[in-house]
């Protein structure tokens, strides 16, 4: 039996709009892309959290059913609420290992009922293996092992489920001698992801004299689906985000070093 070949849909029909003209253009999808993997690292404290949040808030506004999966434990549910979440509509796992939340994202992918899950944070998808070994015996390799068996799965269903996966991140050095970067799992991710984002903290934003936020720019060093290395830049304002420039397309060499990244 020969097999049938179906034309997809344009990726512009299985998208969320995010309502950030800018970021929307910046994933080259006009929104979040269904059935796709995403991730976004960063230094911590720079909004990668907020930042997301808002993109919960914005899919929320489309219809879309939400799922939080808060591995770390951080969720301040006013903080939600102030970048414009509706809590009460927002399903939250919090699962106490790796293993626990895979199986959670499964279950709930299976059920072709979520729209766009999102996972904080990818660092914190500890394997049961590493919580009941002692530092000295855990093998350094045992995160990246587990991630790459898990978004081989997640990347599958989530495909079909066509829910869109954000996976936050955190920025990490890999090299101490030449200061380049690297993520949590990074080859995990890379291999998976259809769009990587590195998100970086500028200046802080005041207003009549009290911090009220930080600017921050986005920058695409992956993406399947529309040109890589496209930039912009957000305030993130009393838990908002707020659309500054659109810088486009670099080339690959000087996005990479704008980043600290190497190839």
């Amino acid at each position: 039996m020969q097999p049938t070949l179906v034309d997809p849909l344009p990726i512009a029909d299985h998208a969320i709009p995010t309502h950030l003209a800018a970021f929307d253009e910046m994933l080259g999808t006009g929104g979040l892309p269904c059935g796709r993997i995403l991730e976004l690292f960063g230094e911590p404290e720079c909004g990668k959290t907020t930042f997301a949040l808002n993109l919960v808030a914005a899919a929320q506004q489309f219809g879309a059913k939400c799922v939080l999966v808060d591995a770390e434990r951080t969720l301040d549910a006013r903080w939600a609420e102030q970048c414009g979440v509706r809590t009460a509509d927002l399903t939250v796992l919090r699962p106490d290992s790796g293993q626990q939340a895979v199986v959670m994202i499964e279950s709930l992918l299976r059920t072709f009922s979520v729209d766009f899950l999102v996972v904080d944070s990818a660092a914190a998808l500890v394997p049961e293996e590493e919580l009941e070994a002692s530092l000295e015996d855990a093998p350094e390799d045992l995160h990246l092992q587990f991630l790459t068996r898990s978004l081989r799965r997640i990347s599958t269903i989530a495909s079909r489920s066509r829910c869109a996966v954000l996976f936050l991140n955190q920025a990490r050095s890999r090299f101490k001698e030449d200061g380049m970067e690297t993520s949590a799992g990074a080859r995990a991710l890379a291999q998976y992801a259809a769009i990587r984002i590195r998100m970086k903290a500028a200046a802080h934003i005041f207003e009549s004299g009290r911090m009220t936020g930080r600017r921050v720019t986005l920058l695409t060093l992956k993406n399947k689906l529309g040109e890589p290395y496209a930039e912009a830049g957000f305030d993130l304002v009393n838990g908002r985000v707020r659309v500054v420039e659109r810088k486009g397309v670099e080339s690959a060499d000087t996005a990479r070093r704008a980043a600290g990244l190497g190839r």
